[in-house]
């Protein structure tokens, strides 16, 4: 909730987040972590866990 959307998005968000740093992304430098964010976004919401999604009791 501290950061405006679910558990589901926060967990998806965190696994998404530590794969990608296995498959060599990092955020170090901003441009890195433009990259990293946009296919962290990307990935969610091909998951249905996109910041678009609206709350349902589901994804809540």
């Amino acid at each position: 909730e501290e950061y405006g959307h679910s558990l589901q998005r926060e967990i998806g968000f965190l696994l998404i987040h530590g794969l990608l740093h296995l498959y060599g992304y990092d955020h170090i430098d901003e441009q890195d972590r433009i990259a990293m964010r946009a296919e962290e976004e990307r990935i969610l919401a091909v998951l249905g866990l996109g910041r678009d999604v609206p709350e349902t009791p589901h994804n809540s």
